[in-house]
């Protein structure tokens, strides 16, 4: 990865951190002082169990971060590097889910912490992946991916808010 790429890399991580943090922190609501004024909402879960909508937003919420670790590293992705990323992801995602408690803004879940995980473990993998199949380019293809993943977390937090009934409508067409 050449510098500029690097840069380019570093300023969409960046951005995606704070676009994640907003979404879990403040649930991706434009009205970020509201939801510091509800009502305490501060719970455990420990028990994992599956809400397969909730489930798979948090594991493609997290591939990107993944991406991003895997291009920003210094060294090539081998075991030792991924089992280190891993190591990463698990404890940002858990510094998520302690921080909900802590602010009292919504329920630390172990499924949460294991999808945040795997979503960020497939897109390392997807990285490394890529970064075989196709060594010179893999950076470009990829700083462009993550840019459009990222792109697309922002405006689905975006079009949530400002058209919740779209995203009703489509709660109770997959009930």
């Amino acid at each position: 990865m050449n510098q500029k790429q690097r840069t380019w890399a570093i300023i969409l991580f960046v951005l995606y951190l704070l676009i994640l943090t907003w979404m879990i922190l403040f649930k991706g609501s434009i009205h970020t002082l509201q939801v510091l004024f509800l009502p305490e909402f501060r719970g455990i879960n420990l028990i994992p169990s599956l809400n397969a909508r909730e489930t798979l937003l948090n594991f493609f919420a997290f591939v990107p971060l993944g991406i991003y670790m895997g291009m920003l590293a210094k060294d090539k992705i081998d075991q030792r590097v991924f089992l280190r990323s891993v190591v990463l992801i698990a404890l940002l995602s858990l510094l998520f889910e302690t921080a909900q408690f802590i602010l009292a803004l919504g329920t630390s879940d172990i499924t949460d912490l294991i999808s945040n995980t795997l979503g960020g473990m497939a897109g390392l993998a997807l990285y490394s992946a890529l970064k075989k199949a196709k060594d010179k380019k893999a950076d470009k293809v990829l700083l462009f991916l993550a840019g459009i993943g990222t792109a697309l977390l922002l405006v689905f937090i975006l079009a949530r808010d400002i058209w919740p009934e779209v995203f009703e409508m489509g709660r109770s067409i997959v009930r």
